[in-house]
């Protein structure tokens, strides 16, 4: 982190309203990613346009624009979405549950381990615009997408469906999906509810579910092949066919050699830009051994800058959580001390980025050819009080299944 100004994101690469949008160069893109997106809603019929009661709250929303990119960096789409302010929503008149489940880390790694062990494919598809299927129980009006206005002046969008926003969308949408999946023959695991098992005879598939990102495992192709189908009778979807990445994570599959690798190559490439990093020196170790951090003063953390401290260690934390066991004990040290960081943390900060500097093509490899003797082998130690303010001991526990780890903390 060489400065506060490097974490920003160049301004003007991403336009913040519909208006914005119109006045850059890529102008005719962002046009037809919006309308894109609206003639969605028309054809889902997400909403009416209508006058609202006297005195109805009408909540405010806004385009979001991102560009969409590949696994190699370069753009695959520009995106457009509208969608609601939730800040603006009241608890028990325009939302009342919010919760739904997604899938912990530990299970898409011992997923792709029982992958590499019993030669399974992993097949993903992608639901087109998935919070939009889910049905509301509150009468909820939002005013118009900007640039795409009906009907006389006060008219709004009284909504029929949730949208991408509202603070029960994902919620909706998790109730439609598991309506359609059991028909389908799949049941829900208790021990994680974002996964589905389908069995049926000899045919085997697991399909763990991140919001939209469903991905298909089995041994039989043609099973795979039934159950999209199927899924895409129920909902509008893309087959992204084999999965090679996934929630920022490049998966790939070598079936001759029984390999399943996990990496964020293009993760880390882009953070250490994003910080400032990308042309550092790179170092062996994650963290100079012998390291002890403690509290920063007064005087000493005022020359941290803390709310760039605080985002490149949310950043990196999910590198430690999901492909790089390697870091998580410094992720832990560093994370501890967030609300009041000093120049000692600033500067270990700095090591690790200099360490993944030489380490981003590191993968996590699981082998269907090592045969540890056991389904799983857990390793745990402890450093006996290491904490020397508070004498609290800092201990470690790591999981390893097919020759590498698929959970730590």
């Amino acid at each position: 982190m060489e400065s506060a100004n490097a974490a920003s994101v160049p301004t003007g690469s991403m336009p913040r309203s519909y208006k914005q949008a119109m006045a850059t160069p890529d102008a005719n893109l962002w046009k037809a990613a919006a309308e894109t997106e609206m003639e969605h809603h028309r054809g889902n019929g997400s909403w009416r346009y209508v006058i609202p009661p006297a005195g109805a709250k009408v909540l405010p929303g806004m385009w979001v624009l991102t560009v969409k990119h590949n696994p190699d960096g370069s753009v695959a789409c520009h995106k457009a979405r509208y969608v609601v302010k939730a800040f603006s929503q009241r608890p028990g008149v325009d939302y009342t549950e919010t919760f739904a489940p997604s899938f912990r880390q530990a299970s898409l790694r011992l997923i792709s381990a029982l992958a590499a062990q019993h030669d399974l494919h992993m097949h993903s598809v992608d639901i087109t615009a998935a919070f939009t299927n889910g049905d509301l129980d509150e009468t909820i009006y939002v005013r118009q997408p900007e640039g795409f206005h009906q009907g006389p002046p006060g008219t709004v969008c009284a909504l029929d469906k949730a949208i991408y926003g509202l603070k029960q969308a994902s919620r909706q949408w998790n109730l439609k999906l598991h309506s359609a999946m059991l028909p389908m023959g799949f049941t829900r695991l208790k021990s994680d509810s974002s996964i589905y098992l389908f069995v049926r005879g000899d045919v085997r598939i697991i399909m763990p579910v991140y919001v939209d990102d469903m991905t298909f495992v089995s041994k039989d192709k043609a099973a795979i092949a039934r159950a999209i189908a199927e899924l895409s009778t129920h909902f509008a979807l893309r087959d992204l066919g084999p999965t090679s990445f996934l929630l920022g994570i490049e998966i790939e599959h070598d079936f001759v050699k029984r390999t399943v690798s996990l990496s964020q190559h293009r993760y880390i490439v882009d953070k250490l830009a994003l910080f400032g990093m990308a042309d550092c020196c790179p170092v062996k170790t994650p963290m100079v051994p012998g390291t002890h951090l403690e509290k920063a003063s007064e005087e000493d953390a005022a020359k941290v800058d803390k709310e760039l401290y605080m985002q490149a260690v949310g950043a990196l934390m999910y590198l430690a959580t999901s492909t790089r066991p390697d870091i998580a004990y410094t992720m832990g040290c560093l994370a501890r001390f967030s609300s009041n960081p000093g120049t000692a943390h600033e500067a270990a900060l700095n090591h690790l980025f200099r360490y993944l500097q030489g380490t981003k093509d590191l993968k996590l490899v699981y082998n269907g050819n090592v045969d540890e003797g056991e389904p799983f082998l857990t390793y745990t130690d402890g450093d006996h009080g290491g904490e020397r303010e508070s004498g609290k001991s800092t201990g470690g526990l790591m999981v390893r299944m097919g020759g590498g780890a698929v959970s730590w903390i």
